[in-house]
């Protein structure tokens, strides 16, 4: 018969990091959702945790309480990052003369025919003509007249910019109705408690020094380095798709493609995402690096910063974030000489991004980004292995060879694309009330160009200073670029392409999981079987 509490203290000896992760991210759930004060949030934490401490010394059901030490961790630094500090320049929300306020721009900006919104990260701010301590973020606004004299005043608005901001400062707008997007949160979990709105010229200077991290400063400014070489070489149109799936940012993509994109559940190609470090560790790791003299601890390290400093290019979202701790969490066992179990590599990606930003647990596109990966990991084997009976039988050498290749290629892209949508779909029906219909025949039929369109937009942005190659190189991937838009738009178009649905709730949503982790569960039990009885067999062969 089998053991279940047997089975879960075995798994958590195996791999305690999900363990740990499991209760790091409860602990930020009770948080998040009893909007607990940091005071009360770090007493009970440390009280807690002290208590989890004395009974592990005394050896009272050791790992039960030291898990309990680690939710009651995730619920105090969650109950920290949910609350402005005292200095937070939201505290000037709700005054009716405007605030004048020192800072510089602290993310990408997202840049309209309307508006220019984005970060601000304050240092000083100035009230009834006295300077007063600030500090924190504040989402801002700048409209499309102020917009106008900016771009003319300064050839380009981006991270590390300074300004001086005249405005009124605001409270986010709450959700009217219940399941509506909350625009509060959202900026609460960017660490943004308030938010103001430029509509004159004149109550925005741009100043001259530069701020913020340089790295993440020489980040962007290479990345608009590489979208400017790719718009010389290809019409604005391919050039945007393009930037996009290189370096994950489909703002300077028209609408209308992006739709498509929605449409067909391919919009996951323009975000920067497990695929993109993936090709990174395979070019500069597989292809280079590991066939080099280059000692394995200096190369190993040298595709860890690589992978750092793309996902700071690629804008540090939740999917290439995970992509990029993962990867460096990978590289760093293979310096370390260990294999790498990619379950545990995801755990203590988990456990990672929670500790930097413990709300990042509410953000969809961290839900999504982890749902997708966990589901891969769970049910991809087994799709395999039942698709196994349907491979193309050996043959030689040649055409039939490719075709055989090609074969498997398309399946394990439908595998992994099934694996991924039975986790996702709820959950993009939860947010976005709809569901496309064609995202698995889409995804495998867009896979057989998207991969050839990165490798050709890289080479691009590599070579495409060396006379013909470069051209030739432009010529290859603006002709990939139309497939991709020829392929999306074709799929997209149907009016059966995607339907819109009811949210399924939080009760819908658990009902699903539970049901997906009762699938796994039972096609685990006769794998589990089977090696029983095979160690058995082994063991009476022997004896």
């Amino acid at each position: 018969m089998f053991d279940a509490k047997a089975a879960v203290i075995h798994a958590i000896i195996q791999r305690p990091i999900i363990a740990v992760a499991i209760a790091f991210a409860l602990g930020c759930v009770v948080a998040m959702v009893s909007g607990s004060a940091p005071a009360p949030g770090l007493g009970v934490a440390g009280i807690g945790c002290a208590a989890a401490i004395y009974a592990f010394a005394r050896g009272q059901r050791g790992w039960v309480v030291l898990l309990v030490g680690v939710a009651l961790l995730g619920f105090a630094r969650a109950s920290v990052e949910q609350t402005p500090g005292r200095s937070d320049v939201s505290r000037f929300a709700g005054r009716r003369t405007p605030v004048v306020l020192d800072g510089y721009i602290a993310s990408d900006p997202q840049i309209t025919p309307e508006t220019i919104r984005f970060f601000y990260r304050v240092s000083a701010a100035s009230a009834n003509r006295r300077v007063v301590p600030a500090s924190g973020k504040i989402s801002v606004s700048v409209a499309r007249q102020a917009a106008q004299t900016l771009r003319r005043a300064t050839t380009g608005l981006t991270y590390g910019r300074t300004l001086r901001l005249r405005a009124q400062i605001r409270r986010p707008s709450q959700p009217r109705n219940p399941g509506e997007f909350s625009w509060a949160s959202y900026l609460a979990r960017h660490g943004a408690f308030a938010t103001a709105w430029v509509d004159s010229p004149t109550d925005i200077t741009v100043l001259d020094e530069a701020s913020g991290p340089q790295i993440v400063v020489w980040a962007y400014r290479l990345r608009d380095s590489l979208r400017a070489q790719l718009a010389r070489h290809l019409p604005r149109q391919e050039a945007a798709l393009a930037s996009g799936m290189v370096l994950g940012s489909y703002s300077l993509v028209p609408q209308k493609i992006v739709e498509s994109f929605t449409r067909t559940g391919t919009l996951h190609l323009l975000a920067a995402s497990g695929y993109n470090c993936a090709l990174i560790v395979t070019i500069f790791w597989g292809m280079l690096l590991r066939r080099s003299r280059f000692p394995r601890l200096l190369s190993t390290a040298s595709v860890i910063l690589l992978i750092f400093f793309y996902t700071l290019m690629a804008g540090a979202g939740p999917s290439i974030v995970r992509a990029g701790i993962a990867s460096s969490l990978y590289m760093a066992a293979l310096m370390l000489g260990r294999p790498a179990d990619m379950i545990s590599v995801l755990a203590a990606t988990v456990a990672i991004m929670l500790a930097i930003d413990p709300l990042s647990l509410a953000d969809v596109g961290f839900q999504l980004s982890f749902a997708a990966v966990v589901s891969i990991l769970m049910f991809a084997p087994r799709l395999n292995s039942l698709t196994a009976r349907f491979e193309p039988a050996p043959s030689a050498p040649g055409r039939a060879g490719l075709r055989k290749v090609i074969l498997l290629h398309l399946r394990d892209v439908a595998v992994v694309t099934t694996a991924a949508t039975v986790a996702t779909a709820p959950l993009i029906a939860n947010y976005f009330n709809r569901l496309s219909l064609v995202s698995l025949p889409a995804n495998v039929a867009v896979a057989a160009v998207a991969e050839w369109f990165f490798v050709a937009t890289v080479a691009l942005s590599a070579l495409f200073w060396v006379p013909y190659i470069g051209w030739l190189i432009s010529q290859l991937v603006f002709g990939l670029a139309v497939a991709v838009e020829t392929i999306v738009g074709t799929m997209a178009s149907p009016g059966f392409a995607e339907i819109n649905v009811r949210s399924p709730g939080v009760f819908g949503l658990v009902a699903w999981f539970a049901l997906l982790g009762a699938v796994w569960w039972y096609w685990r039990l006769p794998r589990r079987a089977s090696v029983k009885n095979a160690s058995r067999m082994s063991t009476g062969t022997s004896q």
